[in-house]
């Protein structure tokens, strides 16, 4: 029976053990609505009281939504879950992030992932139609959340779909993040439970779509909404003339404020961080509006 919207497995992994394995998302999607209702329930179901952030007890937990993988929608965002390091007391808290790692997973074939356990080395998990693998990233250890993304790409082609952390994330800082392809970023102090857990990078890649129970209605609603866009385009909000362009996240369809620039044959986000964060203290220094606010963004996005 085809489990529609959602992929039909949860993978469960155990990097201290090196086990992998798969839970049928039916038990769980039936009662429990979107990736943020499926991660809030496996981790009730998987969590002991009392573990700490960086126990290999506690589970990080990655989910889409049913949306995943249909255009038009805007539903590739994704959850990362777990207990963070960064509240008094250490409580549950999630990340919200975009582009398209979540997409890609449902793509594997899971709804969700649970990662347990600490790696006893730096380690990458590897999640493609074919398996599962938790392989070597020794070599990886002190790299930029960037270099790791490419580097991961250049080994295993550039149709992975790459979450990374940092040096921050490696030495558990509390405030560590998660960052993406395409520069999605997931706060909350996650990348450090990443970097307790030993795990530099996860890479997925996979090619079954997802089934809509009902394809043509689903067809109907995605075109209403792209009719429901503004004739006039987005106003420029956090980019720079010239420099900057409109980018939407992959699988999106509808778009909105986030803008990319390129720089030494990479490409990165402007978005609300530099403009909001940095730019009153760039153009005050530089005396005009040039674009040069993104270093701060790259440099804590790069180092996580």
């Amino acid at each position: 029976m085809p489990q529609y919207g959602y992929a039909g497995s949860i993978l469960k992994v155990d990097l201290t053990t090196g086990r992998a394995e798969r839970l049928p998302t039916a038990d769980y999607a039936g009662r429990f609505v979107g990736g943020r209702g499926l991660a809030c329930s496996l981790y009730w179901e998987m969590v002991p009281a009392g573990v700490k952030a960086f126990d290999p007890d506690n589970c990080l937990i990655f989910a889409s939504g049913p949306l995943a993988g249909f255009p038009g929608f805007a539903g590739g965002r994704f959850n990362v879950c777990g207990k963070s390091p960064l509240g008094r007391p250490e409580s549950f808290t999630y990340a919200n992030l975009g582009e398209g790692w979540g997409i890609m997973l449902k793509y594997a074939g899971y709804a969700a992932l649970v990662v347990r356990g600490a790696a006893q080395r730096p380690s990458c998990l590897y999640i493609h139609d074919d398996g599962v693998e938790i392989r070597d990233a020794t070599h990886l250890r002190g790299k930029s959340t960037f270099d790791t993304i490419d580097t991961l790409k250049a080994e295993l082609g550039r149709d992975v779909n790459v979450l990374a952390i940092g040096p921050a994330g490696e030495n558990h800082l509390p405030f560590a993040v998660i960052i993406g392809d395409g520069d999605a970023s997931g706060s909350g102090g996650l990348g450090a439970v990443m970097g307790a857990k030993n795990l530099k990078a996860i890479a997925v890649r996979g090619k079954n779509r997802p089934q809509a129970a009902h394809p043509e209605r689903l067809e109907e609603l995605a075109a209403a909404i792209r009719n429901a866009r503004p004739k006039g385009g987005i106003p420029q909000m956090w980019g720079v003339k010239g420099l900057t362009h409109f980018h939407a996240c992959y699988g999106c369809g509808i778009g909105c404020s986030r803008e990319m620039y390129e720089l030494g044959g990479r490409r990165y986000k402007a978005l609300c961080q530099s403009s909001n964060m940095y730019e009153a203290f760039s153009v005050k220094y530089e005396g005009r509006r040039d674009g040069s606010q993104f270093l701060a963004t790259r440099l804590c996005d790069g180092y996580g």
